[in-house]
């Protein structure tokens, strides 16, 4: 007697794009460009301070340097930890949003939304 094979299983329809699109991969010095967007950086950390409930970490690239703002309200617990716990030369893909700030040495600053 010939074997039964089972029906093929139908494949699951691919899910609905909901998620945002890709921040743009930047450097830097071209920061400026993407004021009020949210971009990727690819780097490094240079230094970190705490202060209560935000981290302060800069970093930098090839380019220059950023320093990053993340508030423990404004991102979530693991990216606050991740922060928290990097060392010095630690090297980081970091998403945020550009921010312009007088007070920065370049101009700018990056409100830090997520890191790898």
């Amino acid at each position: 007697m010939p074997e039964e094979t089972a029906p093929a299983p139908e494949s699951a329809p691919a899910p609905a794009e909901t998620a945002q699109p890709a921040a743009p991969v930047t450097t830097i010095a071209e920061i400026g460009r993407h004021e009020g967007q949210s971009v990727t950086l690819q780097g490094w950390l240079y230094n970190l301070r705490e202060s209560g409930k935000l981290v302060f970490p800069i970093f930098r690239d090839g380019t220059g340097s950023i320093q990053g703002v993340a508030h423990v309200k404004s991102v979530s617990p693991e990216v606050f930890e991740t922060l928290k716990h990097l060392t010095q030369e630690s090297s980081v893909i970091v998403t945020g949003k550009v921010r312009a700030d007088k007070r920065a040495p370049g101009g700018y600053e990056l409100d830090v939304e997520d890191i790898k």
